[in-house]
């Protein structure tokens, strides 16, 4: 990756007490010289909370609309991931 965003990678996060804590991953790098980049990471779990006393997907709806709008946003500037 040149310049951009990664897309979300769904990972499980390791406490110290033993339990796993869901989060989300990205990056971008927002310049070369000198290179400097940002990660974000999302905690999960007060969403899939959220998921599972609706029954209702709103994760997997997330990430879709979050990878078209990078896709649409990639088409824009020519740049690609």
């Amino acid at each position: 990756m040149r310049f951009g965003a990664s897309a979300p990678v769904r990972k499980e996060l390791i406490r110290k007490d033993g339990t796993t804590v869901p989060v989300l991953v990205t990056t971008a790098i927002l310049s070369l010289l000198p290179f400097r980049w940002v990660a974000f990471v999302t905690d999960l779990r007060e969403r899939e909370r959220l998921e599972s006393a609706k029954g209702a997907p709103v994760l997997r709806e997330s990430l879709q609309s979050t990878s078209e709008e990078d896709s649409d946003a990639a088409d824009r500037s020519g740049r690609t991931n």
